[in-house]
């Protein structure tokens, strides 16, 4: 979890109005889609909030949210534009909840830039309820990509460990424990974005 670290602290400031002029429109949809699994009674966690490009828009809709990050810096951003919102460093992958504390996960743009996301998934899979929903919107390396800018921020020090394409992120998640409702490709720059809705398995496996 530590390889970016660095990149998200330092670019915490200038992530927001980057993202908001670029990605506009990415992210409309992408909370359009989220908005369809969140509910009135819904107890959320999302990790990897960056600061709050998704927070803002879904987290009236919730019961309760608890927005979290790896980077403080992000997070202080994220409470300067929302500080109603609850907010906590967590490393999603040992994340300091009880078991079944929540009924929705949400963890956006963020699986494949992860050395171990299968640590993340399970850690994911602890802390929602048995049939609780997993949204993972995540960019792939499907249709078109933006060379350019991908070039551009991995020079500035953002490293992805995993290029999946819809069909790998899909296979990856099954592979950890969830069963996969929605796969819905979005288009984005500088890569498209899969849209995952996933549900886990009663606790157990039964």
């Amino acid at each position: 979890m530590d390889s970016n670290r660095k990149f998200w602290d330092r670019t915490a400031r200038l992530y927001s109005p980057i993202q908001e002029k670029s990605n506009r429109a990415l992210y409309d949809q992408v909370a359009g889609c989220c908005g369809r699994y969140i509910h009135r009674d819904s107890r959320v966690l999302e990790l990897a909030c960056g600061s709050g490009q998704l927070t803002l828009p879904l987290h009236k809709k919730a019961a309760f949210w608890e927005a979290t990050d790896f980077s403080r810096p992000m997070l202080e951003q994220l409470h300067r534009r929302c500080p109603e919102v609850s907010c906590c460093v967590q490393d999603a992958t040992a994340l300091t909840y009880e078991t079944d504390s929540f009924d929705v996960v949400l963890i956006a743009n963020a699986l494949h830039i992860m050395p171990r996301p299968e640590l993340a998934c399970g850690e994911i899979l602890r802390v929602l309820r048995p049939g609780g929903v997993l949204l993972a919107p995540t960019f792939v390396y499907e249709g078109r990509v933006n060379q350019l800018r991908m070039k551009l921020t991995t020079l500035a020090g953002l490293r992805s460990f995993h290029k999946w394409d819809s069909a790998g992120l899909t296979t990856f998640l099954t592979a950890a424990g969830f069963s996969v409702m929605e796969q819905t490709l979005l288009l984005g720059d500088p890569l498209p974005e899969c849209f995952v809705a996933a549900k886990t398995p009663p606790r157990g496996g039964q």
